[in-house]
Protein backbone atom coordinates (compact mmCIF):
# COMPACT_ATOMS: atom_id res chain seq x y z
CA UNK A 1 0.00 0.00 0.00
CA UNK A 2 1.31 3.53 -0.85
CA UNK A 3 1.98 5.63 2.06
CA UNK A 4 1.65 9.49 2.22
CA UNK A 5 3.67 12.19 4.06
CA UNK A 6 1.51 15.27 4.57
CA UNK A 7 1.21 18.16 6.79
CA UNK A 8 -1.44 19.84 8.74
CA UNK A 9 -1.38 23.94 8.15
CA UNK A 10 -3.05 26.83 9.65
CA UNK A 11 -5.54 28.10 8.21
CA UNK A 12 -4.58 31.82 9.00
CA UNK A 13 -1.20 31.66 9.10
CA UNK A 14 -0.58 28.82 7.03
CA UNK A 15 2.32 27.76 8.99
CA UNK A 16 2.78 23.91 8.66
CA UNK A 17 2.35 22.92 12.71
CA UNK A 18 2.30 18.62 12.34
CA UNK A 19 4.06 16.03 10.05
CA UNK A 20 2.42 12.60 9.53
CA UNK A 21 2.13 9.59 7.78
CA UNK A 22 -0.88 8.42 6.46
CA UNK A 23 -2.32 5.50 3.65
CA UNK A 24 -5.12 7.63 3.12
CA UNK A 25 -5.57 10.97 3.39
CA UNK A 26 -9.00 11.69 3.86
CA UNK A 27 -9.64 9.16 6.28
CA UNK A 28 -6.78 10.55 8.40
CA UNK A 29 -8.23 14.83 8.16
CA UNK A 30 -11.78 13.57 9.45
CA UNK A 31 -9.46 11.51 12.40
CA UNK A 32 -7.48 14.47 13.50
CA UNK A 33 -10.52 17.01 13.29
CA UNK A 34 -12.69 14.17 15.44
CA UNK A 35 -10.21 14.24 17.87
CA UNK A 36 -10.65 11.85 21.35
CA UNK A 37 -11.84 14.00 24.40
CA UNK A 38 -8.60 12.31 26.21
CA UNK A 39 -6.20 13.36 23.68
CA UNK A 40 -4.50 16.18 25.50
CA UNK A 41 -1.14 16.15 22.71
CA UNK A 42 -0.18 19.64 21.77
CA UNK A 43 -1.96 19.00 17.98
CA UNK A 44 -5.05 17.98 19.77
CA UNK A 45 -5.16 21.11 21.60
CA UNK A 46 -4.24 23.39 18.35
CA UNK A 47 -7.13 21.62 16.26
CA UNK A 48 -9.46 22.17 19.13
CA UNK A 49 -9.05 26.22 19.32
CA UNK A 50 -9.05 26.14 15.19
CA UNK A 51 -12.07 24.28 15.56
CA UNK A 52 -13.86 26.58 18.43
CA UNK A 53 -12.55 29.71 16.04
CA UNK A 54 -14.77 28.04 13.35
CA UNK A 55 -11.76 26.44 11.41
CA UNK A 56 -10.18 23.52 10.76
CA UNK A 57 -6.32 22.60 9.78
CA UNK A 58 -5.67 22.33 5.67
CA UNK A 59 -4.09 19.15 5.07
CA UNK A 60 -1.09 19.26 2.62
CA UNK A 61 0.33 16.79 0.58
CA UNK A 62 4.23 16.72 0.93
CA UNK A 63 5.48 13.28 -0.43
CA UNK A 64 3.78 9.97 -1.77
CA UNK A 65 6.78 6.80 -1.18
CA UNK A 66 6.72 3.66 -2.88
CA UNK A 67 6.39 0.78 -0.82
CA UNK A 68 10.51 0.04 -1.35
CA UNK A 69 11.06 3.88 0.35
CA UNK A 70 11.53 3.99 4.66
CA UNK A 71 8.56 6.16 5.22
CA UNK A 72 9.64 6.39 8.72
CA UNK A 73 12.98 8.37 7.79
CA UNK A 74 11.69 10.65 5.05
CA UNK A 75 8.92 11.33 7.66
CA UNK A 76 11.78 12.48 10.09
CA UNK A 77 13.29 14.24 7.53
CA UNK A 78 10.50 16.47 6.68
CA UNK A 79 9.83 17.38 10.01
CA UNK A 80 13.56 18.48 10.35
CA UNK A 81 12.94 20.62 7.58
CA UNK A 82 9.80 22.17 8.60
CA UNK A 83 11.92 23.08 11.85
CA UNK A 84 14.74 24.23 10.74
Amino acid sequence: MTACIYALRDPLTHQMRYVGKTTNLKRRLHDHIHLRVTDHSYRAKWIRRLIAAGTKPKMMLLEILSDDIDWQLREQRWIATLRA
